[in-house]
């Protein structure tokens, strides 16, 4: 979603320097505006049926939102012929990349994350964690602990071949979570590239198909 990535309601993800550990967040989650990703989402309903879906996430203009300047991103779902939108926003602090708000397509204002929900925390290492929820979409989300695992994975996806890339682990570790997994990949200068969700009872995959800096 905190939402770590889409349904996930969603998501979401996330990108310059290979400093040794002061690695910068917003190299793994880029905030600069323009910026536009797609992807492929899939999920693996009970019986063996599949759903497929297709999500467009774009950076817009910061703006100022609760005193803070922040980077909204706009997200386009697109779901059996039909499309919703939603919009997120996020802010880059001294601790790394926050989520303070989120805003639904029925709602007339951002909703403010009281208090903000970190999607990415610094130090850029391995063993580097933090308090989070997982928010899978299936009615049962609760609080969860993101960890930084590894920091020199390669990974394929539709978009291509990346290296270096950032991998979180997400882990379900309250009553409403317990069993829920979810993985998520970044590669540096692009972002998010790959999330896995395991344990929902709807297993579910986001690949990156495309980007555009």
């Amino acid at each position: 979603m905190t939402k770590q990535c889409f349904f996930v309601a969603s998501i979401v993800c996330l990108m310059l320097g290979f400093g040794s550990c002061t690695k910068s967040a917003t190299s793994y989650f880029p905030l600069d505006q323009g910026r536009v990703w797609t992807y492929q989402i899939s999920m693996k309903m009970p019986f063996g049926a599949e759903r497929n879906a297709v999500i467009t996430i774009t950076n817009l203009k910061p703006r100022q939102l609760g005193g803070k300047t922040v980077t909204p991103q706009k997200m386009e779902l697109q779901f059996q012929g039909e499309s919703k939108y939603s919009f997120m926003y996020f802010a880059e602090g001294p601790g790394g990349v926050v989520n303070v708000a989120d805003q639904d397509s029925g709602d007339v204002k951002p909703i403010i994350v009281n208090p903000p929900s970190y999607v990415l925390k610094k130090p850029i290492k391995t063993g580097t964690a933090w308090a989070t929820t997982l928010n899978p979409g299936n009615g049962h989300s609760g609080p969860a602990k993101a960890t930084i695992e590894s920091t020199d994975e390669t990974v394929d996806v539709p978009a291509g071949t990346f290296k270096q890339c950032m991998m979180i682990h997400i882990a379900g570790n309250s009553k409403q979570s317990a069993g829920q997994d979810e993985y998520q990949w970044f590669a540096p200068s692009v972002g998010m590239i790959k999330v896995i969700d395991k344990g929902t009872g709807t297993d579910s995959s986001i690949l990156l198909k495309s980007f555009k800096k």
